[in-house]
């Protein structure tokens, strides 16, 4: 698939989402905002980065987040979109492993052992 096909692709996705949602173009980016940053934490969390002090590899001091920090940086993202959600009625599952997309949406619930069927935002 040449790049071309890949946008056209996307953009015929994120033109389904918008109807079967009922959302706008603006709230599909702020899902989107939200959840690649949920996304860069859960890539950090799955490599190592969090937990864990920091330490030196070769000639760098490398950070690393503790709990804590994790905790604040992911809580207030995950609230505001499970705001956003229920301001258009709509149901949100979060995956977290990092190899996916991290934002799902429906119009009615969603099991996690079936989120595939919602929407994906990414």
């Amino acid at each position: 698939m040449t790049n071309k096909q890949q946008e056209e692709w996307r953009q015929e996705h994120i033109s389904q989402a918008l109807t079967r949602l009922s959302i706008t173009r603006k709230e599909y980016k702020r899902f989107l905002i939200v959840g690649n940053k949920l996304h860069r934490a859960f890539e950090l969390n799955c490599n190592g980065y969090v937990g864990n002090e920091a330490e030196w590899n070769g000639n760098e001091l490398v950070n690393r987040f503790t709990e804590e920090d994790y905790t604040r940086l992911t809580q207030p993202l995950y609230k505001q979109a499970q705001e956003m959600a229920k301001e258009k009625g709509l149901y949100i599952y979060f995956q977290t492993d990092p190899r996916g997309a991290t934002i799902y949406l429906d119009t009615k619930e969603i099991p996690s052992n079936n989120y595939t069927n919602a929407v994906c935002i990414y």
